[in-house]
């Protein structure tokens, strides 16, 4: 896996890009505010972004097209994965995501996986303000989840 590592930054901002992510991902390391707008982003396997301890993040305007992350076992979270301190605000709007997953590798009925979208680890769960207006889900799914039944 190769990671594309922004760390420290007061804003990291990606407009109007196409990124194709294979098994790149994006790692947020003590960032304040992470915004995508108007970006189409596909073929993410790994996630699309692992975050660790931000302020905001505000998603617009954007497509994710067949993003997801596969894994063994019991394990959580598909696109973005939120751990660390808690987010002052998450706003993801007029936002398309088609086919997005987390997958096991091989069903197990004492195995589970959850969280296509979001998943918040420790102390993120307490994110204050947590906005998603205005996006459409068409074939998100969790793949050979054989314990939850939870599916966002």
């Amino acid at each position: 896996m190769n990671k594309c590592t922004f760390e420290g930054c007061e804003e990291v901002v990606f407009r109007n890009c196409n990124i194709v992510g294979g098994n790149n991902c994006f790692v947020f390391n003590r960032v304040g505010k992470i915004v995508f707008d108007s970006c189409e982003m596909k073929n993410f396997s790994n996630g699309v972004a692992w975050i660790d301890s931000i302020n905001c993040m505000v998603i617009t305007d954007s497509e994710f097209l067949e993003c997801g992350r596969t894994g063994s076992g019991d394990f959580r979270g598909g696109m973005f994965i939120i751990r660390g301190t808690s987010a002052e605000s998450i706003k993801v709007q007029k936002s398309k995501f088609l086919n997005c997953h987390v997958s096991a590798s091989s069903y197990r009925s004492n195995y589970g996986v959850s969280g296509v979208f979001m998943y918040f680890e420790g102390a993120a769960r307490n994110s204050k303000f947590i906005e998603i207006n205005g996006n459409e889900f068409i074939g998100c799914d969790c793949i050979n989840n054989g314990n939850y039944t939870e599916n966002g």
